[in-house]
């Protein structure tokens, strides 16, 4: 699961932030089995921006599940789907959130 953790006011990722999530979905594909990008946020700036990301990974074409959210909630029920054993898909996705919660709060 990646973050993208952009503090600007653009409505557009910069060329290069594009071309380091292509790269990066070009030379995972022998190794990811399911991507999720989480771009936090509400209204039209971030609805656009994952929209720009989802663009980004569709012309990419990764060879694997890859989808764009607005929560980590949301991404990590997406990873669970893929990873998590069936009886435990609602903990697991529970407990990654949480590990991603952790992890950003201790990088802002």
């Amino acid at each position: 699961m990646q973050f993208l953790d952009d503090r600007s006011e653009s409505l557009a990722l910069d060329a290069e932030a594009r071309t380091a999530l292509s790269e990066l979905l070009r030379r995972g594909k022998p190794y990811i089995k399911s991507s999720s990008i989480v771009f936090t946020g509400e209204g039209f700036r971030a609805s656009a921006v994952r929209a720009i990301v989802t663009s980004v990974a569709w012309l990419a074409n990764p060879g694997f599940p890859h989808q764009v959210f607005a929560t980590a909630s949301a991404a990590a029920q997406a990873q669970a789907a893929v990873f998590a054993p069936r009886d435990a898909m609602r903990a697991w996705a529970e407990r990654l959130a949480g590990v991603v919660a952790e992890a950003r709060d201790a990088t802002v």
